[in-house]
């Protein structure tokens, strides 16, 4: 069940993420302008926080912590604020090409931060201060998503030709690099335990590989449409994917059976995220809300 539809966002929503308590969240629009703080509880907006004029494509994240609030996308740098008081911390731009920033992704202790950039190159670098730590080598095609293990070791990368690669994310050497999927790439990630690489596409399937290796273990269907992003829970027993037909359709981990199908939306779901305890799942969608879900009920949206 929906048990809240968040309204706020001039237009499409792009990117949604709980912070680590599950009280809050925070999502970033496609073109207002604005990264929105809202009561995960109550459904109420706790700040409107201001990213560019021109900015577009916001991807938000929560420090693991807590403590800040991290935002990137066309058209802006990256930008720190406060999550307590919600005062910018800092704004830094990463790249060759200023402030085209596609994807953006936390190290699991909060110390550094991916982006996926639009010189074809992924950047790593200091969360607090911006300083550049690594950049790995430029490829030949766009990433649209990024993604840390959950020690912080590897970076896996999913690109428009339908490739995964997964890097050292300290020495900065590829690993594993495979195909599977005929279209673009559009969100990776990985389960609690590391081992395994979740990844969906354009052409409306999630597919299940071994980090490491690039061995298949699944292919997930059910969806109409480009299966725009990805996520596990907690637990590593369920994956839920949103897609362009308005749906979030969740798997049993393990077996990889169908569980539920969340209907309620009216437009392309654009992002989705568990809450840390498992029992909710946050989803940000093109028809300009976010809406929050029980994760096991089949209950229609409010």
């Amino acid at each position: 069940m929906a048990v809240r539809s968040l309204s706020g966002h001039e237009g499409w929503v792009h990117s949604v993420a709980f912070g680590p308590h599950g009280s809050r969240l925070v999502s970033g629009g496609w073109e207002d302008h604005s990264v929105r703080v809202w009561d995960a509880a109550l459904g109420r907006e706790l700040a409107k926080l201001e990213t560019a004029d021109r900015s577009k494509g916001v991807s938000v994240a929560f420090s693991p912590d807590g403590s800040w609030i991290a935002a990137a996308g066309m058209g802006m740098p990256v930008v720190l604020w406060d999550a307590s008081s919600y005062e910018e911390l800092r704004r830094f731009s990463v790249g060759t090409l200023e402030d085209l920033i596609f994807a953006l992704a936390p190290s699991p202790d909060g110390s550094r931060l991916a982006c996926a950039l639009a010189d074809k190159t992924l950047a790593i670098v200091d969360a607090r201060t911006g300083a550049a730590l690594s950049t790995l080598p430029r490829q030949t095609e766009y990433s649209y998503s990024v993604a840390f293990s959950p020690d912080g070791r590897l970076l896996a990368a999913g690109y428009e030709d339908g490739t995964k690669r997964v890097w050292d994310a300290e020495s900065s050497r590829l690993l594993a690099e495979w195909s599977g999927h005929r279209e673009n790439v559009i969100s990776v990630a990985f389960p609690p335990d590391g081992r395994r690489l979740v990844s969906t596409a354009a052409e409306g399937t999630l597919r299940v590989w071994d980090a490491t290796t690039g061995e298949p273990a699944a292919e997930l269907y059910g969806h109409d449409a480009k299966v725009a992003s990805v996520a596990l829970g907690p637990d590593g027993s369920r994956i839920v994917g949103g897609s362009g037909d308005g749906t979030l359709r969740i798997w049993d981990a393990t077996t990889f059976d169908p569980l539920l199908t969340l209907r309620g939306h009216e437009d392309f779901v654009k992002s989705v995220a568990f809450s840390p305890d498992g029992t909710r799942i946050a989803s940000a969608s093109h028809d300009g809300t976010v809406r929050i879900w029980y994760a096991k009920s089949r209950a229609p949206a409010r």
